[in-house]
């Protein structure tokens, strides 16, 4: 007959016991711990990644020479060459790509066709005319009525900016200010589209230079950091849009979107006409545990 365990025996299972299952406990922390760190870091990779990349796509589609770099609206600017690091906020006049290019659906099954909402050419042999050569004009209006709806005539006072024509010799010059007034009209003319080929010429000073490249912009685009969080110091990041310095308007004027919150860098320089910048971001919703542990994200991106 078996005799029983003694004491001794079921004391020390039971310490055994409990040093495998506090190593068990640990390791199934650690890999939780870790798992959850990964998830987090992976979220914020992702958030970081889509801001940059909407950031980048909007300035590959600027016209160069409107780029500046400001301070708040009152404060100073300069082009973006120029700027430094008392100016946050990073403002251009955007090419109309979504009305340039239109497709054009053949039918069920035979796919599209492109056709120019406006071609970026102009026939200079026309006196007094500005005629866009192979462009649809009133098709591009129509999309460009549909990016402001609900406000009327979205498609009226565009702005025509000359490739190779006169210089710009301050931000003023293209109406950031705020002051219309102020627009120089050998630089910048508006122009509406009243027909399939002809813009009508609103505002463009005699004796301008006129070339037969064009760049037509229906809003100009800022991306402005917003107030720093009193505690953790971290801001979050707006793109303005659907606004025209040329008219006087300021990115106050127009719609904004949230790119991303918790940033705690957002700076950017010009070289040569390229754009650099670069974009960090913090994560708050780390594991309890993690709290101690700052998970700040940086992304750069060079736009040429």
């Amino acid at each position: 007959m078996k005799k029983a365990f003694t004491l001794i025996e079921l004391l020390f299972v039971i310490v055994v016991l409990s040093i495998l299952s506090l190593i068990g406990t640990d390791i199934y922390l650690n890999v939780y711990k870790n798992y959850a760190y990964s998830k987090s870091i992976n979220a914020l990779e992702t958030k970081a990644s889509n801001a940059v990349e909407q950031i980048a796509t909007r300035l590959s589609y600027r016209i160069p020479q409107t780029t500046i770099a400001r301070e708040a609206i009152g404060g100073d600017m300069q082009f973006i060459d120029l700027g430094d690091d008392r100016h946050k906020i990073l403002e251009w006049y955007g090419i109309s790509v979504e009305s340039q290019n239109i497709h054009r659906n053949k039918g069920v099954d035979k796919g599209s066709w492109i056709i120019a909402g406006w071609s970026g050419f102009i026939d200079i042999n026309r006196s007094g005319v500005f005629r866009s050569i192979g462009s649809k004009l009133e098709r591009a209006g129509k999309i460009i009525d549909d990016l402001y709806s609900p406000v009327p005539d979205g498609k009226n006072n565009l702005a025509i900016i000359f490739i190779g024509g006169e210089h710009a010799i301050s931000p003023e010059d293209y109406g950031y200010t705020g002051d219309k007034t102020k627009v120089n009209h050998k630089v910048v003319a508006v122009v509406d589209l009243s027909g399939q080929r002809d813009f009508n010429v609103k505002n463009f000073s005699s004796g301008a230079t006129i070339t037969e490249r064009y760049y037509l912009s229906h809003t100009a685009y800022a991306i402005v950091p917003g107030k720093k969080d009193a505690t953790t110091g971290l801001f979050d990041i707006y793109l303005y849009y659907n606004y025209r310095p040329w008219l006087g308007e300021t990115y106050l004027q127009g719609k904004h979107e949230l790119l991303i919150e918790n940033a705690t860098q957002f700076k950017f320089r010009g070289n040569n006409g390229n754009i650099e910048f670069e974009l960090c971001v913090q994560d708050l919703n780390m594991p309890k545990k993690a709290k101690k542990d700052k998970f700040i994200i940086c992304k750069k991106e060079a736009v040429f």
